[in-house]
């Protein structure tokens, strides 16, 4: 059975889901706001959240965990460190400070931007300077109505982004440019002894020090505010409990799909939620053949619902294509954005097939996250598209 004869005036009904997603979401954003992972606010609409289950599902859970709270400070002192240090050494080589053991310091400087490099795009150090928070996960569970032989996990989650001051991946470049400077002149100085042979160049050594404001000003981007997180992410987290109670309420059987809902917190926070689940579970949800769909930021484009592909997921990726197909949706592959990833990259590295179905746009992050900029269209579109996937997906 497909998913436009499971009930009468399909349409309608698809209609009537869509709008419990917008007007749960509307009125968490008026009844909790912003909500950093492990607030006050988060953990109230979590509850939330799982009272919406209760009513829809055979068992919900909640999982607590620990994570790491990282800030634009974490993020960026390490690099400020050591541009400072290898600044330091290059200038000293040039000045013949070294006492002869150019060599030796421009082998330190290129330790120090190898380094500097890596944990600019990595974030590696973050850890070391961050702050340690906890926060809990989500998991409910609907039975299949007879024996489970595949299941289905839909994912999003609970708290909302933080607003930075202002973009910092331009200085992260310019920071690594100034790394790539100090090699360059440190061995330009210890290998070619340029600056021995023109001592007038000795002093322009010193203009490297122009970069250190470009890894100190990163620092200050931390702004304490936080977005109501309307489509990033609580459009997907309504739009999840919906396929729930459209099957519940209209009385559909799935006789061997089991559905799992799954709402992670500290998804801005390295997707510490979904990590945290994944560590516990990925075991378990290898009994079955399993596939996650990660409903993520779905109200914010009318025009680009997509799809983000992680390492393993042709499954998961042929459920959203048959779906929308199915559903007469147009869906577009989407690339990775920046450093945004949602919940199903990391879910996927665990053994677990998944993909994302997002309408997120390329400028997400200066985009308003309001319940007034909701896309309702969109939610319709993407909701259409789980739930004949869903369908098609217990039939094959």
């Amino acid at each position: 059975m497909k998913a436009k004869d499971s009930v009468k005036n399909y349409d309608s009904k698809i209609r009537e889901y869509t709008n419990y997603s917008y007007r749960q979401a509307k009125n968490a954003c008026k009844n909790y706001g912003p909500r950093p992972a492990g607030s006050d606010k988060e953990k109230e609409l979590q509850e939330h959240l799982m009272n919406e289950l209760r009513g829809c599902t055979n068992a919900v859970t909640s999982e607590n965990f620990n994570f790491i709270k990282s800030t634009a400070f974490s993020e960026n002192i390490f690099t400020l460190i050591l541009i400072v240090i290898a600044t330091a050494i290059t200038i000293l080589c040039c000045l013949n400070m070294t006492g002869g053991n150019d060599t030796i310091f421009a082998m330190v400087v290129a330790v120090l931007v190898l380094f500097g490099g890596i944990n600019i795009f990595t974030g590696f150090t973050n850890k070391m300077f961050a702050k340690k928070a906890s926060s809990a996960n989500i998991h409910a569970v609907r039975k299949a109505d007879e024996k489970a032989e595949k299941r289905l996990i839909l994912i999003a989650n609970s708290d909302s982004l933080e607003k930075r001051k202002f973009n910092t991946s331009v200085f992260a470049v310019i920071s690594a440019i100034g790394f790539v400077f100090n090699l360059i002149v440190v061995f330009l100085d210890s290998y070619l002894k340029l600056f021995a042979n023109f001592p007038s160049l000795k002093y322009a050594s010193f203009a490297l020090v122009i970069f250190i404001p470009f890894a100190i000003i990163p620092l200050f981007a931390d702004s304490d505010e936080y977005s109501e997180g309307a489509s990033k992410n609580l459009s997907g987290a309504f739009a999840s409990i919906a396929v729930l109670k459209y099957l519940k309420d209209n009385e559909i059987r799935m006789p061997s799909l089991e559905i799992c809902v799954v709402i992670t917190s500290a998804h801005t926070n390295d997707t510490a939620g979904a990590r945290a689940f994944a560590n516990r579970h990925a075991s378990y949800y290898s009994d079955i053949p399993t596939t996650c769909i990660c409903i993520d930021s779905i109200a914010f484009d009318e025009k680009n619902l997509g799809i983000i592909k992680a390492k393993n997921s042709q499954t998961s990726y042929d459920f959203l294509k048959a779906g929308a197909a199915d559903a007469a949706v147009e869906i577009i592959d989407s690339p990775l954005q920046g450093k945004y990833s949602p919940d199903s990259t990391f879910i996927s590295t665990m053994g677990i097939d998944a993909c994302a179905i997002t309408s997120l746009p390329l400028n997400y992050a200066k985009q308003p996250d309001t319940f007034e900029d909701m896309k309702v269209k969109t939610i319709e579109s993407a909701l259409k598209t789980v739930v004949s996937g869903a369908f098609l997906f217990e039939e094959k």
